[in-house]
């Protein structure tokens, strides 16, 4: 039987490969790195950044915390959906459906980590100002 402290190592070290796999999934219309093009980790690492930087810039009235959650968690969903570059008509019109899918993964996966899966889930439904500006800085 396995202790409380066994379980929870186990869940981080899950969550660590989580991020490793996040980093994995190539973005179709990502910008050039060099001679390759960037991962989603390093997109939304530069989309934190950018809304951070806004935010305060122009003193925006919205709450920097969700915002920056919001951008380190809007495309996680991808790890398992793949990014779905723009011009592809097909994975277009599945996008929706295999994200969906994704979520449920992932809510699975990660049971134990509920504020990152309410995050997810906020996002994609645009429930507040701060994930329609993170929603718009990503597009």
């Amino acid at each position: 039987m396995k202790n409380k402290f066994s379980k929870k190592f186990e869940q981080l070290i899950d969550f660590v490969n989580f991020t490793h796999e996040f980093r994995e999934v190539v973005r179709y219309a990502g910008a050039k790195l060099g001679k390759r093009i960037e991962n989603d980790t390093e997109h939304s690492y530069q989309v934190v950044m950018v809304a951070w930087f806004l935010i305060e810039q122009d003193n925006l009235k919205l709450n920097k915390e969700l915002c920056l959650m919001y951008a380190l968690a809007h495309d996680l969903v991808e790890i398992y959906a793949g990014d779905t570059y723009v011009f592809d008509k097909n994975k277009i019109s599945s996008k929706h459906q295999r994200e969906e899918k994704s979520l449920a993964q992932i809510k699975k996966r990660l049971s134990h980590f509920k504020s990152l899966i309410r995050t997810i889930e906020r996002y994609e439904r645009r429930v507040d100002k701060e994930s329609r500006f993170i929603y718009a800085l990503d597009k």
